[in-house]
């Protein structure tokens, strides 16, 4: 994840980004349209080994499809409890559960041509992404009757990568800006501060992090306030006590992050949008910063944390810097009403992204 061609790589898109936004002539847009794209050629990158044209309709499909994913998946979260609920005919869920599968069938659709490819120079070379990898894997396996290693798995694989790699890293995206309109000194300060090490035509690079603290206090207030994974579900293997609580063998444990992350214990005025709550009296980025829990902590924390963080500071910074964030005039944006499918999102809004 920290390898220097993922930043070029991450840098190039943001400079793509950037002239996308510059061609919207400072005209009302709704910024998951640029963001999706964006941050799902990254994921493709490390996935697939390939990256899109930001023009290519059938990529664009692709960000639509991975947007439709995470909504179809919010809302079968019953049938998966009880399954049985599937097969229930001229209802909701049957209904839910079949636009699903067809969206989970239409990604499909796009993976298998690029799993073709790869089938064909599968013995070139050193694993050059996660899909190379994974099928030489699966090669090795292909005796054992017990291997997880099988074709479904690996489009599954691939699907959930692509979709949780995109849409979380472009919402958090989406509130950064929202918030930054809602808090126009904290935005000033920002650009401030960024100006002021970067100058004038370079893109930021991951030596610049430790210069711009306050910057780095502002995502991480966004990740905060965000709470993008409202709650996140575990089971536990063994009967163990959790607090006062004994929590028998295969109970299922939800956890809601918006309760550390607006505890008034680790945050005082919690739901106030403060960044200078993560620097220290010098103004530098606190070292230890108790109840901030973005990618969830222990052995199943997210994955692609590292990525993840790499994406929002070069995405964030190369945005700050070139424009401002102006609401339409015959509209208003409001960052307490959101839309919580598997991630929580604001409410679909439009920005002028001016250029400066």
């Amino acid at each position: 994840m920290g390898k220097t061609w993922l930043q070029d790589l991450i840098i190039e898109e943001a400079r793509e980004l950037v002239a996308d936004l510059r061609n919207t002539l400072a005209k009302p847009v709704n910024p998951m349209q640029y963001l999706s794209p964006t941050i799902a050629n990254v994921v493709c990158a490390i996935s697939l080994g390939k990256c899109f044209s930001h023009k290519d309709e059938n990529f664009r499909r692709l960000s639509t499809l991975i947007s439709e994913n995470s909504q179809t998946a919010a809302k079968n979260l019953l049938v998966e409890y009880f399954p049985f609920l599937r097969f229930v005919p001229f209802t909701r869920f049957s209904e839910r559960y079949q636009a699903w599968m067809t969206n989970m069938a239409d990604l499909s659709a796009f993976f298998k041509p690029l799993i073709q490819q790869h089938k064909q120079t599968l013995y070139e070379g050193e694993p050059r992404d996660y899909l190379h990898a994974y099928m030489l894997e699966s090669e090795k396996q292909k005796d054992n009757p017990t291997t997880s290693f099988t074709s479904e798995q690996l489009l599954i694989s691939i699907a959930d990568l692509v979709g949780a790699g995109t849409d979380t890293t472009a919402t958090t995206l989406a509130w950064a800006i929202l918030y930054l309109i809602e808090n126009p000194a904290v935005h000033e300060r920002v650009q401030k501060e960024i100006d002021g090490v970067l100058g004038d035509g370079r893109y930021p690079t991951l030596n610049d992090r430790g210069s711009l603290p306050y910057t780095q206090a502002t995502i991480f207030e966004v990740q905060r306030l965000a709470n993008l994974i409202a709650v996140v579900q575990r089971r536990a293997m063994q009967e163990v006590t959790l607090s006062e609580y004994a929590l028998p063998a295969g109970t299922d444990v939800v956890f809601l992050f918006s309760a550390v992350h607006e505890d008034p214990q680790f945050f005082p005025q919690p739901l106030a949008f403060k960044p200078e709550r993560f620097l220290d009296e010098s103004g530098k980025l606190r070292s230890r910063i108790e109840g901030f829990i973005p990618f969830s902590i222990g052995k199943r924390a997210c994955l692609g944390e590292a990525l993840a963080k790499m994406e929002l500071y070069i995405f964030f910074v190369s945005l700050v810097k070139n424009f401002r964030f102006v609401v339409p005039p015959e509209e208003a944006v409001n960052s307490n009403d959101s839309l919580l499918f598997v991630v929580n999102s604001p409410v679909p809004y439009h920005v002028i992204f001016e250029p400066r």
